[in-house]
């Protein structure tokens, strides 16, 4: 003869399972035995299911070498992620990697929030608030001018081609260059014009997109030079980030984000 189990509701709660027979389960398993089994279940229940991250879906990682730290620049190279701080330090970190090698003034590094970081040529370059350093992969060396410009307050980007780095420095008589292989060239600013507070960069073809403090959008193809502002469509304000990105340029300013596309 099957069991027969009654259900006692009070209160609109399960309270309690009775059991006419001896069985909990059918097969003739006792109700104790049968306890016991969902209370394993519920204890191995966190290890049959992997965390987070580990089947594929997105995870974070935090990095002790970080942990608490305004991180202002992250750039990928030489094998791994360069990462500055506004404390005036740059962690160099490898994929999988809880800590890293990290450099500061002490070690040779201009003091200062860190801007930017750009790898190129096997040299990592670092612009922050008060100074221009470059690691050839064992000592650091501070640049702290070029074409006759104080490099202060700068902010770099590599070309993707590694062909060339840009530099801005934003200052009161800032300037931005560009430098290919040992050669600075100096293309504008001296304190004044639209090229002397740049400090966002793209590049898409043969053109260069710069991002300025006060200028709007520009664009530079040789000697040609285009500025994009409010009347373009440009949301107002200091342009900080720019990216290429399907053909056309993105630009984040703190008026918002706006896309560039031409004929578009």
């Amino acid at each position: 003869m099957r069991s027969r189990r009654r259900v006692i509701r009070r209160h609109g709660k399960v309270s309690a399972i009775r059991d006419n027979g001896s069985h909990g389960f059918p097969g003739g398993v006792p109700i104790v035995c049968s306890r016991l089994f969902f209370i394993l279940i519920l204890t191995l229940l966190p290890f049959t299911f992997p965390p987070r991250g580990a089947c594929g879906e997105p995870s974070v990682s935090r990095l002790a070498a970080l942990e608490n730290q305004w991180v202002t620049a992250v750039e990928a190279g030489g094998g791994g992620i360069w990462v500055g701080t506004a404390g005036g330090r740059i962690a160099f970190l490898r994929p999988g990697a809880r800590n890293g090698s990290a450099y500061g003034p002490a070690d040779g590094l201009p003091p200062g929030k860190v801007n930017s970081v750009a790898v190129l040529g096997g040299k990592v370059y670092v612009g922050t608030e008060r100074g221009f350093g470059v690691f050839d992969g064992s000592s650091w060396t501070v640049i702290g001018s070029a074409e006759g410009k104080t490099l202060v307050n700068v902010f770099l980007r590599a070309e993707p081609d590694g062909k060339a780095l840009w530099a801005g420095a934003v200052n009161l008589s800032g300037a931005l260059l560009r430098l290919e292989g040992e050669r600075w060239k100096f293309l504008g600013g001296r304190g004044k014009g639209l090229l002397n507070n740049i400090q966002a960069f793209a590049f898409l073809g043969d053109t260069a997109w710069l991002g300025s403090v006060s200028s709007g959008v520009l664009s530079m193809n040789g000697d040609r030079l285009r500025a994009y502002g409010r009347g373009e469509g440009l949301p107002p304000g200091t342009v900080y980030a720019l990216e290429p990105f399907a053909g056309t340029v993105w630009a984040g300013t703190a008026g918002g984000a706006a896309r560039y596309a031409e004929g578009k």
